[in-house]
């Protein structure tokens, strides 16, 4: 929409008082990486937690055909 209507960046930077649209623009884009980097990071340890109880599982699944 900004790319279509420059305007638009200008008023909403205006009514958040930065001085100019493209930093708002700039400023709204290093906020949404920053978030997909910390969502990124939840999804990494979910995945680092599965594969420890999986590891286990497969350990403790391992020792007990030993014992058998």
């Amino acid at each position: 929409a900004v790319v279509w209507q420059p305007g638009i960046a200008s008023y909403l930077a205006n009514k958040f008082g930065v001085g100019r649209g493209a930093d708002l623009a700039i400023y709204t884009s290093i906020i949404f990486i920053f978030y997909l980097l910390f969502r990124m990071l939840m999804r990494l340890e979910k995945m680092e937690k599965q594969i420890t109880n999986l590891v286990s599982q497969i350990a403790l699944n391992n020792e007990e055909k030993k014992t058998e």
